[in-house]
């Protein structure tokens, strides 16, 4: 009984606890900072309430809040509390409050310090998540001449790496690496400490235990082997199986060319193949044994599409259904190298079979895999592909069809298409991944192709989902200021009622 009531007091401190938490009171730490942030705690419970949803009352109490910590905000980021405030402001507050947070905060000398702090790398990562075009390249040059100091810092590694898988051009992730390249007693000491400290699943922690793995003393050397082993990083540590897989009697533990043909056919078994694509270490493998196998009849089989798609659009798949049935399994490579391998293997077949379709945007299944293969083609610099391109968006902005909009005429097939808008679009936010001068030059001419097409229809355009393409011409390219103006010489158009329209009544 005595036990009973001692674990129901500390479960009612614990709640009590936080309780205070979240309605930001902190009498145990009182400075002027504190009491200002316990002094809007209502205000601050409305973020947190509807952080997840667009609404006015929380932009609006967003911006009031922001011009109260305005010119305070590094103070109170070095808090819990503080730094959860800071974090809100930035996901709640609209794109030019949001842009005033970032000019603060990335102005202050020990912004990089921040970063690195228990609490205030949360707030770099909230960026990540959240980031203002103008202020990217910046926040890379900061991670960039921090990188040093942050991949043996844990706090700081996660901003790192959260930049990179989500933001970073390749071209930028080669210019981090290019400081850790060199083998040296330098980057041996860098391996350690990330060992010592857990990093070691990071995509710049990966590359410089690669690079110093091979030339550590034996004793160095001993206890990173031990330590991989460990976890079962089959990466780095040969495996009869090579698998990296806890459940080693499951199904799927292992890949075999002689039975892959008989069990493909099967309803749901390529399924668990898309699953242990994404689990093995070795793509080597993976590709010898089941790529090879697909990569001829991957775009009239379906089956075989949806493994393809898997690794070239890995949000467009199947695997969610699946997951509770093939249990404790896991890969502890890093995805994003993972699947870069997989799609290098698979690119020249697939783009073979792309460049013998003759209307690539009016087959629904094509135009989602075209999303993602064209963004890896032009994230890759792939040159030989500017002629596929090339006929993709012309397509796109020459296809008709027979709509309701008039009668027994022919319409731009991108103006109704929701599959052919879904492209367009995916291929009008790539500008900012674009780095080579010919691809952007193609880029440029299809923007303005499809403003002009835009513009010239414009009465469907706004009654149609195409109007989601005026707004992303605003928010991604740098046609911004010409689509507004285009669309001022036409307010009589500008009144109708829709969702698209509420957006892009704001943007202009």
């Amino acid at each position: 009984m005595i036990k009973k009531d001692i674990k129901e007091r500390k479960v009612n401190e614990k709640q009590q606890q936080t309780n205070n938490y979240q309605a930001g009171d902190y009498k145990t730490q009182r400075t002027p900072q504190h009491d200002l942030l316990n002094k809007y705690r209502s205000d601050i419970q409305i973020l947190i309430q509807h952080r997840n949803t667009e609404n006015i009352l929380k932009t609006n109490t967003a911006a009031k809040l922001y011009e109260i910590f305005s010119g305070i905000m590094m103070q109170i980021a070095q808090t819990k509390f503080g730094g959860r405030v800071i974090q809100l402001l930035i996901k709640c507050s609209e794109l030019p409050i949001r842009e005033q947070i970032f000019n603060q905060l990335m102005s202050e000398k020990n912004f990089a310090e921040l970063l690195k702090s228990r609490y205030g790398h949360y707030i770099g990562i909230t960026m990540i998540r959240n980031m203002v075009p103008q202020y990217k390249k910046q926040f890379f040059e900061i991670l960039r001449k921090e990188a040093p100091h942050f991949i043996t810092q844990p706090d700081a590694s996660v901003v790192l790496d959260r930049f990179l898988i989500r933001l970073a051009t390749p071209s930028q992730i080669s210019l981090i690496k290019s400081q850790f390249s060199e083998v040296g007693e330098k980057t041996d000491n860098y391996a350690m400490k990330i060992i010592e400290r857990g990093l070691h699943k990071h995509i710049i922690s990966l590359y410089i235990l690669k690079i110093a793995l091979p030339n550590l003393v034996k004793e160095e050397r001993d206890k990173v082997v031990e330590y991989f082993q460990t976890l079962e990083n089959l990466d780095y540590i040969n495996y009869k199986d090579g698998v990296s897989i806890r459940n080693r009697e499951s199904q799927f533990s292992k890949v075999s060319a002689n039975n892959f043909t008989i069990f493909i056919p099967r309803t749901h078994f390529y399924l668990g193949l898309m699953k242990l694509i994404h689990t093995i270490d070795d793509t080597k493998a993976v590709n010898q044994a089941i790529l090879d196998n697909i990569k001829d009849e991957w775009i009239t089989n379906n089956q075989y599409y949806q493994i393809v798609a898997s690794v070239f659009i890995p949000k467009y798949n199947e695997l969610s259904q699946y997951e509770i049935s093939i249990k404790d399994q896991y890969s502890l490579k890093d995805k994003d190298i993972r699947l870069q391998e997989l799609q290098n293997y698979l690119y020249d077949a697939v783009f073979n079979k792309l460049k013998e379709q003759m209307n690539l945007v009016t087959d629904p299944n094509l135009s989602k895999f075209l999303a993602g293969f064209i963004r890896f083609i032009v994230t890759e610099q792939k040159i030989e592909a500017l002629p596929f391109l090339k006929g993709v968006m012309n397509q796109l902005t020459t296809q008709t069809s027979k709509v309701i909009y008039k009668q027994d005429q022919e319409q731009f097939w991108i103006l109704t298409n929701p599959d052919a808008q879904r492209l367009a679009k995916s291929l009008l936010i790539l500008e900012s991944h674009i780095e080579n001068d010919k691809f952007k030059q193609l880029f440029t001419e299809f923007q303005t192709k499809i403003l002009n097409l835009l513009m010239k229809n414009l009465s469907i355009t706004l009654q149609t989902c195409a109007i989601y393409l005026l707004i992303a011409l605003i928010e991604e390219t740098q046609l911004a200021e010409k689509v507004k103006f285009d669309l001022k010489k036409n307010k009589d158009l500008l009144k109708l009622q829709n969702p698209g329209m509420s957006i892009l009544s704001k943007l202009i």
